[in-house]
């Protein structure tokens, strides 16, 4: 994937300017930022969401924003918030998110320890539990780009270890994660982080976006 000169505006408000980056297979690309920054605008984008004012944005050799019916075919989307309807089971949910059943990937599903969950009701998981349903509900199609918006935020430690064990075997595989993360460990699994902050993205390190994570923090709550 490649993103060039993303712009994007909310009525007068400038989120995104100019903002490119690059995700080569294999890799996992980490985003990290202050809240309100525009990180998941930049995902909306990057998935199809959202349709920027200017910019492009190819993968696999496509312009995606001239055959947009490539979106869903070529990238799942996890967002922050849960999207399971809390009636159905999870493989219910899986088949009505994905438009395929559960056994289209019997991989998937094991790599996820989702078996054990597929007859039991959304509503009834716990939160690292339907964050692996979200996964799988994006990927089911056979997608080979990943982006996910705060994957383990507020999860337990087993769930995260499942979640990254998940993400390294996928990139393994030569799929193509893209998430935004707060957590230092996260960035650590990166092969590439950028930093979004007034509008620009910046490709740096772990070090550095720590501590500008910090300095910005330490500004804003002194505003």
């Amino acid at each position: 994937m490649i993103a060039r000169d993303i712009s994007w505006c909310y009525g007068k408000k400038t989120v995104l300017e100019n903002v490119s980056l690059a995700a080569e297979e294999g890799e996992c690309v980490g985003i990290a930022g202050l809240n309100g920054s525009g990180k998941s605008t930049l995902l909306g984008i990057l998935s199809g969401i959202l349709k920027p004012q200017g910019g492009s944005l190819s993968c696999f050799g496509h312009d995606m924003f001239s055959e947009r019916k490539l979106f869903s075919k070529l990238i799942g989307y996890v967002p922050q918030e849960n999207p399971l309807l809390s009636d159905l089971s999870v493989s219910d949910n899986l088949r009505l998110w994905s438009g395929t059943k559960p056994d289209a990937d019997t991989e998937l599903i094991a790599s996820l320890e989702l078996g054990p969950l597929l007859n039991r009701r959304a509503g009834k998981l716990s939160g690292g539990e339907k964050r692996r349903v979200v996964i799988a509900c994006a990927l089911l199609g056979g997608q080979k780009i990943l982006i996910m918006d705060e994957p383990t935020s507020a999860l337990d430690i087993k769930q995260r270890e499942i979640i990254h064990r998940y993400i390294g075997g996928f990139t393994a595989r030569k799929g193509v994660v893209i998430m935004t993360t707060h957590d230092i460990m996260e960035m650590e699994m990166c092969d590439r982080l950028y930093y979004l902050s007034s509008h620009r993205l910046i490709e740096s390190d772990t070090d550095t976006i720590v501590q500008q994570l910090r300095k910005e923090t330490y500004n804003h709550e002194s505003d």
